[in-house]
């Protein structure tokens, strides 16, 4: 959301974002082309259960419908623009109260979503493969002016769904190509490791990602290239079982956990890779979005092995930037990567990637197709979110 924003106040709008409110944080802030409102409910004494719930950020609140109406009327405000699903169907009943369009930022399929994360605390809510999302989704989807969506896969599922396509468009979470090469210049002068191979993935270690696939392959990729290394940066449900799993695969010595790091660390990460891995498992999930890691791996002209989710595959395809394996194979997945290790074209694939960020996966493309749709629905100037 926050480059959104960035496009929205560069291009001279006034945005006026609603979020909910923290402890310490006051309720109202005025960064000039930026007001923030944030919802927090008065504390109840005896009742702070009550207060949370309030506070919290679901369909059917009346204290945030009341909130936010508030809050847009005084902001005057002109487009109502909504961050996923949780919130879309008060957006939408908020911009027919107010006779104004809203735009649905649809970052992932979210009922889809729900399935795959397979989380105890909202598994009562799915009915079955999500059907009750589902349906809160094709509710919500009646009252948007425009749906921008990640993934050309998402748009096939919308419009067999019966979503006018012209309704939807393609705005994917690209990178700022002058912030990756400001990143590039800065790591020229990182030390380098001279023989190693250091196999890198990035993001949260949870099982539908696929990063036990990586720690499977490690015995046959070492028996190769015993220097390889595997570095695993993230953290989340699965990481203690995948390092019992490296001690029993006898590859602990060969994977390194890192955890959690800053952001500002990423860089650094994959300036030093020799080979990037989105190894996520297939579901209707994942065939549907693209994990922007991708693009990050592509701008530092990294080649990259991906599994066959259909966005993933279509990708790396089209621009030859890496390889792809069969979606939950370890032996595939390690066939792949030595293909690649011994190809003597792997710099010339890495650079395939960076040429492909600079000439149409970057943010000024998206922003620029965001913004066109933005002040096309509907007369008015686009000035508030």
């Amino acid at each position: 959301m926050e480059k959104i924003i960035k496009v929205l106040v560069d291009d001279g709008h006034e945005v006026h974002l609603v979020c909910k409110g923290k402890e310490g944080l006051p309720v109202f802030e005025d960064e000039g082309g930026l007001k923030i409102h944030r919802i927090r409910s008065t504390p109840i004494p005896g009742l702070s259960a009550v207060s949370r719930l309030l506070s919290a950020p679901l369909p059917v609140n009346p204290y945030w419908y009341a909130k936010a109406l508030g809050a847009f009327r005084r902001g005057r405000v002109e487009r109502l623009i909504v961050r996923d699903l949780p919130l879309a169907l008060l957006a939408g009943i908020l911009g027919k109260r107010l006779h104004i369009p809203v735009f649905f930022d649809m970052a992932e399929n979210y009922p889809a979503a729900l399935v795959a994360y397979n989380k105890r605390i909202y598994k009562p809510f799915l009915m079955g493969n999500g059907w009750l999302p589902r349906q809160y989704e094709k509710l919500s989807l009646r009252y948007m002016e425009h749906v921008f969506v990640v993934a050309e896969e998402q748009v096939e599922r919308l419009a067999n769904a019966g979503l006018d396509r012209n309704r939807i468009s393609v705005v994917m979470n690209t990178p700022d190509v002058e912030y990756y090469e400001d990143c590039v210049r800065q790591q020229r002068n990182t030390p380098s490791e001279p023989g190693r191979l250091n196999l890198l993935y990035i993001g949260k270690v949870d099982a539908h990602r696929g990063v036990a696939l990586l720690v499977r392959a490690m015995p046959r990729i070492g028996e190769r290239h015993p220097a390889a290394i595997l570095r695993i940066v993230g953290d989340g449900l699965e990481k203690k079982a995948l390092e019992k799993l490296a001690t029993e695969l006898g590859v602990a010595d060969r994977i390194i956990f890192h955890g959690w790091v800053n952001f500002d660390k990423v860089p650094g990460f994959i300036s030093r890779s020799t080979v990037c891995f989105i190894p996520h498992l297939r579901s209707e999930h994942t065939e549907t979005t693209v994990p922007n890691k991708i693009f990050d791996y592509m701008a530092f002209a990294k080649p990259v092995v991906v599994s066959d989710c259909a966005p993933l595959a279509r990708i790396v395809s089209e621009t030859q930037c890496g390889r792809v394996f069969r979606s939950g194979d370890a032996e595939d997945l390690a066939k792949e990567v030595l293909i690649l290790l011994e190809d003597p074209n792997r710099e010339a694939i890495g650079a395939n990637g960076s040429k492909a960020v600079v000439e149409r996966f970057h943010w000024r493309r998206d922003a620029a197709v965001f913004l066109a749709r933005l002040k096309s629905g509907r007369q008015g100037v686009a000035r508030s979110v």
